[in-house]
């Protein structure tokens, strides 16, 4: 770790890393099957903050990390991540603040197989471009006010398979997928009295899924069908290609995402919490059960695959006791 100053009193920076070892041990193995082997990560944090005046200062802060693990002549797994952020922190006055946000950020992941002749890498990647801002208003003792907004721009790389080490497979790829996401909020925390509080806000979030990229149309719009005679799904028949272009909507989906959560104050060493929250995600986690690889690719909501909605309900009951030195709690959930 390295720390130190930018200009005196103005800004300074932080950049810290990290990496494992134990690779460096296997070259001393006495299996030459071992000593061939890969495993290891690495990351990297920085950050760095400058004073633009009294009441505005800049934040810039980046993450870069990679996990790669091989066994020779037979598999590899890579993947890591970067990111890098950039904010500006301004102070309206004494009850009004804001963060704005730009955020960059690139996830791949890569899985090998590594047989002689025939190997090969498929690489997946999410990229996705963010800018948000966020505003934070005291109105009275009892309201703190949180609102704002951001819209992100993503590209996906699902599948891209070329061959490594001389190898016979030919180069092929899935087509990228892009889309747009934007969402506004409002929240407020309330004291109603000394004895309870509510905290509650309401989200709005639409997704768009673009082109450019060929759209498939089925027969009887399933893309996937269940053969009753097998007990088998089976791929559904194609009945054509819509092509759309760049930046044609695909499709697009919106949803309102309310939360609230409550505390009542029994005693001072006892409360009970209640809380309610409705969760919306426009990228799915496609696995592949049937075959033993660690390979994951992420697929935005489209036609065929819709955003998912999760509700969620708990109830609980805190306590403290003996000057807090035991705590107590227990807690259900329904979702």
């Amino acid at each position: 770790l390295v720390e130190g100053p930018i200009v005196k009193d103005k800004g300074s920076f932080m950049v810290a890393g990290r990496r494992t070892y134990a690779d460096v041990f296997l070259a001393f193995a006495p299996d030459e099957a071992i000593r061939d082997n890969i495993a290891y990560f690495y990351d990297l944090n920085a950050k760095a903050n400058y004073e633009l005046g009294e009441n505005d200062r800049l934040f810039l802060s980046g993450y870069f990390g990679r996990d790669r693990f091989e066994v020779a002549s037979t598999i590899g797994n890579i993947y890591g991540n970067t990111t890098l952020n950039l904010r500006w922190n301004h102070i309206y006055n004494t009850d009004l603040f804001s963060n704005i946000s730009m955020i960059y950020n690139n996830y791949d992941y890569e899985f090998q197989i590594l047989a002689p002749g025939t190997s090969f890498a498929i690489q997946s990647n999410i990229i996705s471009y963010n800018a948000k801002a966020d505003f934070f208003y005291r109105a009275s003792e009892d309201h703190k006010l949180e609102f704002g907004g951001e819209g992100l721009y993503y590209n996906f790389i699902p599948g891209n398979v070329r061959p490594i080490n001389e190898s016979n497979i030919n180069q092929r790829s899935l087509d990228n997928k892009y889309a747009y996401e934007a969402s506004v909020y409002f929240k407020d925390d309330w004291e109603i009295s000394p004895l309870l509080s509510v905290d509650a806000g309401l989200r709005y979030n639409m997704f768009w899924r673009i082109g450019d990229e060929p759209i498939r149309q089925y027969q009887d719009n399933l893309p996937v069908r269940f053969n009753q005679n097998t007990g088998q799904y089976e791929d559904g028949i194609v009945t054509g290609t819509t092509q759309y272009g760049s930046g044609d909507v695909i499709s697009s989906y919106s949803g309102i995402e309310p939360r609230v959560s409550a505390r009542y104050l029994l005693n001072e060493e006892t409360s009970i919490k209640a809380s309610y929250n409705r969760t919306r995600q426009n990228l799915a986690l496609i696995s592949n059960t049937a075959s033993p690889t660690p390979l994951d690719l992420w697929q935005p909501a489209g036609p065929y695959v819709k955003p998912q909605t999760a509700d969620q309900y708990s109830i609980g009951y805190f306590s403290s006791m003996m000057d807090n030195e035991y705590k107590f709690s227990v807690e259900t959930y329904y979702k």
